[in-house]
C-alpha cells in the first residue's frame, strides 16, 4: 500500500492534522482517518520530498533565513503548514495544518478545540492560551514572508 494511503493528493493539501499515537501516525483529511505505521517525523519528510527538501532541512533554513529559535511552523508548501503541540517525537504530539483550522475555541477544562474547513473538530489536550499563540505565530509568520 502506498504511505500515503487515503490521502487525496501526495503534497498534503488536504491534510487537517496527523497525530502520533502508540499505534503509529494517525492521518486526517477532512473525511478519512488513516491510520499509518511510520513516525510523524518520517511522514512529514516524505511530503517534503514532494517539495525536494527533507524536514531537517527545512527546519535549519527557516531558522536561519528567518531568526526563529524554536516552535518554527512546518511549511511544507502554500496550503500545508504544521504546527505541533508538542516535540514532533513525543507521544501524543499533534501536528495541525493552519490552512485547515476555520476556529479555535477554549473547553471548560481549558484545553482547546479545534473546528475545521469542513465543521469536523478535534479536541486537544493542551491550554488554548499556547494553541492560540502557536496559531497566531504560525499566522504571523505566513504573512511576514508573503506565504499568506
Amino acid at each position: 500500500m502506498n504511505l500515503f494511503g487515503t490521502i487525496k493528493s501526495k503534497r498534503g493539501e488536504h491534510m487537517y492534522y496527523l497525530m502520533h499515537t502508540y499505534d503509529g501516525l494517525k492521518t486526517y483529511d477532512g473525511y478519512n482517518t488513516t491510520l499509518i505505521d511510520k513516525s510523524m517525523k518520517y511522514f512529514l519528510n516524505q511530503l517534503l520530498i514532494q517539495e525536494h527538501v527533507t524536514l531537517e532541512g527545512r527546519l535549519i533554513a527557516l531558522r536561519k533565513k528567518y531568526s526563529l529559535k524554536n516552535n518554527v511552523p512546518i511549511y511544507v508548501h502554500e496550503t500545508c503548514c504544521f504546527y505541533t503541540t508538542k516535540h514532533l517525537r513525543a507521544f501524543g504530539t499533534i501536528a495541525i495544518n493552519y490552512h485547515a483550522v476555520l476556529s479555535m475555541r477554549e473547553r471548560t477544562d481549558g484545553s482547546t478545540e479545534y473546528r475545521f474547513k469542513n465543521l469536523s473538530a478535534l479536541n486537544v489536550d493542551v491550554p488554548y492560551q499556547t494553541m492560540v499563540r502557536k496559531h497566531i505565530r504560525t499566522q504571523t509568520f505566513l504573512e511576514s514572508h508573503g506565504f499568506l
